[in-house]
């Protein structure tokens, strides 16, 4: 059978606590944009990333599902479900960017705490009357823009990609 390196055409992860369809799959989904195989990310950052996009489809099926009624009776589901989108996607960004060489912890920070900031406030808008929640949201939504700003703004200590 052919290893790794040769199905994929470059060097795969190899944690040698996973089981090897799973090092593989990392392997094929988790590279940056120059083909360099992912990293091993830090073990808090990578529960931390886990813990997001976990928390993030509980909650999507708990609006999807178990809150409907309330959600419909408070005509909320719209700010649910935005709260539940900026949640997935951003927990999905996390997942991909803490695996990439050189990545900076202050964008992982401005994304983490701007994602509990943004979503947290608005399913907490959805379902109680604490209306006082609102302006915490946009403060949420300045750390989610800054941590894009801050990838935007990154240079990697890898090889010049111009």
């Amino acid at each position: 059978m052919d290893t790794d390196e040769q199905r994929l055409g470059y060097p795969a992860i190899k944690p040698s606590s996973m089981s090897e369809d799973l090092q593989f799959t990392l392997s094929f989904f988790i590279l940056n944009p120059m083909n360099h195989p992912a990293v091993s990310p830090s073990p808090l950052f990578l529960r931390l990333t886990v813990f997001l996009g976990f928390s993030a489809v509980l909650l999507g099926a708990f609006g999807a599902h178990l809150l409907k009624g309330t959600l419909i009776e408070h005509q909320t589901v719209e700010v649910w479900k935005t709260a539940s989108f900026y949640h997935l996607t951003h927990a999905i960004l996390l997942l991909f960017l803490i695996h990439l060489p050189g990545f900076q912890k202050n964008s992982f920070y401005l994304f983490f705490f701007g994602l509990l900031l943004f979503s947290g406030s608005l399913y907490l808008l959805a379902l109680t009357p604490f209306k006082w929640l609102g302006p915490i949201t946009p403060i949420g939504g300045l750390l989610l823009m800054g941590g894009w700003l801050s990838l935007l703004l990154w240079k990697s200590n890898t090889q010049n990609r111009s």
